[in-house]
């Protein structure tokens, strides 16, 4: 294992701990829990100082990776197609009378969430594998630090088998991830995606809008496209480097 490699995982075990930091300040201190959306009253802060760590990782290791000319993924495009729909419906939908300030607030915090989380796994962890040739190994790496990032909700008030589901669950969206990381050459349109998918998430249960069933679509769609994309990620990441 390289060294970049190695420091790779500080980083992710440095991000990791903030967020359990976060998560165990959200809940214990100040009374939240995790399926309350008030919580990024108190995440923010956190994600803030997460994003930080993650662009001074990228900038000492890995400036001018991860960010290459876009090319076109037919299964990010289903992904980005349901999730507009997701918004189209919450903006048609929803009801912001009640906290509109909340849901900017979710709107800021899901944003760093999305830069970071897309910055530190698929930009840092995966980032430094890629550069060592290391494609699989990679992958792997990247959604299972993905994943233990998730562990930590339990902190925030999860129920153990919920914090279970949760971690299997975010391992799986790791590898479509990483995949499409590879496929697309570019982080930018998983972060939109990743804010877009937490925001409506959260900020859903804030106005009163159900899409939970476009959001089982964009699971179901990211495990049909997981093995494609882990067979060919090779190949795609070959086409990168010309």
């Amino acid at each position: 294992m390289s060294k970049l490699e190695k420091t790779s995982f500080l980083a992710a075990a440095i991000y990791i701990g903030i967020m359990a930091v976060g998560m165990y300040t959200m809940h214990s201190i100040f009374g939240y829990s995790y399926d309350q959306p008030a919580m990024t009253k108190i995440l923010l802060g956190f994600e803030i100082v997460m994003t930080l760590v993650g662009v001074y990782f990228y900038r000492k290791n890995l400036k001018g990776t991860g960010f290459g000319k876009v090319r076109f993924s037919f299964g990010y495009l289903v992904l980005a197609i349901l999730i507009l729909v997701s918004v189209w419906m919450f903006f048609t939908k929803g009801d912001f009378t009640a906290n509109p300030k909340l849901v900017v607030i979710v709107a800021i915090t899901t944003l760093f969430v999305g830069i970071s989380e897309e910055l530190m796994f698929r930009g840092i962890v995966l980032g430094s594998f890629l550069k060592s040739g290391h494609v699989y190994q990679g992958i792997f790496f990247s959604a299972l630090c993905f994943a233990l990032l998730h562990a930590v909700n339990v902190l925030g008030g999860s129920p153990y088998s919920e914090v279970v589901t949760q971690v299997m669950m975010t391992f799986i969206n790791g590898l479509a991830f990483a995949g499409l990381k590879i496929k697309l050459n570019n982080l930018t349109p998983l972060m939109i995606f990743h804010w877009l998918y937490d925001f409506l998430l959260i900020a859903g249960l804030v106005a009163h809008v159900d899409v939970s069933g476009i959001m089982l679509l964009v699971t179901l769609t990211e495990i049909i496209i997981l093995i494609p994309l882990f067979i060919t990620a090779p190949k795609n990441y070959a086409k990168n480097k010309v």
